[in-house]
């Protein structure tokens, strides 16, 4: 089990980096990764499937809902493509920002990484003042301690290299 966990952690990142790396290519920082959705319309279903499936597997049962919700929530994005207002990018933004809290709260509370929620928000007000493209860096942020905090979750003592 060890070994699937690490796996899907190592598959998740590597599929955000490698998306980052693609649409700042082609784009250059965009204000945030949900805005790459109206570039890359087809990857960034595959970029969210790609980071969230891993993560699936890898959850235990408390963030499993949680991950399936935020799905739910991602590919909706979809469905708002041709309004843009004003309204429905301030409710993407409290979505997302709850679903990060939830997750850096649920890995602090049911997992005892209480340094996490402390991390983000001390990061973020530091990318909010230090970048204009401040809500791209946070997301960033976050995902890397989502992937941090799993990481730390996993019981390495009974990790071995066979031979």
């Amino acid at each position: 089990m060890i070994y699937i966990k690490t796996s899907c952690l190592i598959v998740s990142f590597l599929i955000f980096v490698n998306y980052l790396l693609h649409v700042y290519k082609k784009f250059g920082i965009l204000k945030s990764i949900s805005a790459s959705y109206y570039r890359v319309k087809n990857r960034f279903r595959f970029f969210v499937w790609g980071i969230t499936l891993p993560m699936f597997v890898f959850a235990t049962n408390p963030f499993k809902p949680m991950i399936f919700v935020g799905l739910v929530f991602v590919f909706s994005v979809g469905i708002f493509a041709n309004f843009r207002k004003r309204n429905i990018m301030y409710l993407h933004m409290i979505g997302a920002s709850v679903g990060i809290a939830l997750v850096i709260l649920g890995l602090a509370i049911h997992e005892g990484i209480f340094i996490l929620p402390v991390v983000m928000i001390i990061g973020s007000l530091i990318i909010y003042f230090a970048t204009k493209k401040y809500v791209y860096w946070i997301e960033v942020l976050a995902f890397l301690l989502c992937i941090i905090g799993f990481a730390l979750t996993i019981d390495f003592t009974r990790y071995t290299i066979l031979y």
